[in-house]
């Protein structure tokens, strides 16, 4: 069970990224999704040492200098009047923008992937229903699922041949990463990857707590994620992203009801 947890939890990291997969409009530290004078003056507020309210600090660099100033202020001000362009930096519209949020957006969708970490690939499956969730994996041969529906979890597996479900009313840190409406990462940059023949489109975000999330794009499909967050770096390779639900993950019929303290240590 120890490396079931394991691989939880790198699944968490990669879908904490997937799911809150909506940057910020640089520029709008007080996240009312409007750019203007109220936000210049937020910005030179929090330059001379004051702590306005919603200020969100990962947004307010607008000359990417590291510093938040008077001069972003200014660039704020003369963006919200017309006197110049917004960020050039940043495109109107991502790839991550056009590809994965328009299909999460709505909190009902699928992916399937491959986890890859301690020299392992794992087959994974996602599939999500407003705040209902489910994960399939596969593990040193055994199937199992994470469901956490109507407020409670529930761990199935087959295990020996048996299928057998575990229930807790904890959902194990899954709601953390089911808010698909967050803003707490920006656009950083865009990046032209070459792999062999291969050629991939990577964009890259930057989180509030310094998580850095990193989408491979082949034309217009994602085929790859790289989550940093401090040492940990979660990997997935993308198979399919689809705006339906696989109603088949959160079914536990035939399933036995155990006892936790029945299994034995994996």
């Amino acid at each position: 069970m120890k490396k079931l947890f394991c691989v939880m939890l790198t699944l968490g990291i990669l879908l904490t990224s997937t799911v809150t997969a909506f940057a910020a409009t640089k520029g709008d530290v007080n996240s009312d999704g409007k750019l203007n004078s109220s936000d210049a003056l937020a910005i030179l507020q929090y330059s001379v040492g004051s702590n306005p309210k919603k200020f969100n600090k990962n947004v307010a660099d607008m000359n990417n200098d590291s510093k938040i100033n008077s001069s972003d202020a200014l660039s704020v001000l003369k963006i919200s009047v017309g006197l110049v362009d917004g960020d050039t930096n940043t495109p109107k519209t991502t790839l991550r923008d056009e590809v994965i949020a328009s299909v999460i957006k709505d909190k009902k969708f699928t992916l399937s992937m491959t986890i890859i970490g301690e020299g392992e690939e794992i087959p994974t499956t996602v599939t999500m229903d407003g705040n209902n969730f489910a994960a399939a994996l596969s593990l040193d041969g055994m199937d199992s699922r994470i469901i956490t529906k109507g407020g409670k979890t529930y761990i199935a597996l087959d295990y020996l041949g048996t299928k057998m479900y575990m229930e807790t009313d904890d959902d194990m840190g899954v709601g953390d990463f089911i808010n698909t409406e967050s803003d707490n990462d920006t656009y950083v940059k865009t990046t032209t990857v070459k792999e062999g023949s291969k050629t991939y489109t990577c964009e890259e975000y930057k989180s509030t707590d310094g998580t850095v999330a990193k989408y491979y794009f082949e034309g217009k499909k994602w085929v790859r994620q790289e989550v940093i967050d401090g040492s940990t770096i979660a990997i997935s390779k993308i198979h399919e992203l689809k705006d339906s639900v696989d109603c088949s993950l959160f079914d536990l019929t035939g399933y036995e009801k155990l006892d936790p303290g029945a299994i034995r240590p994996m």
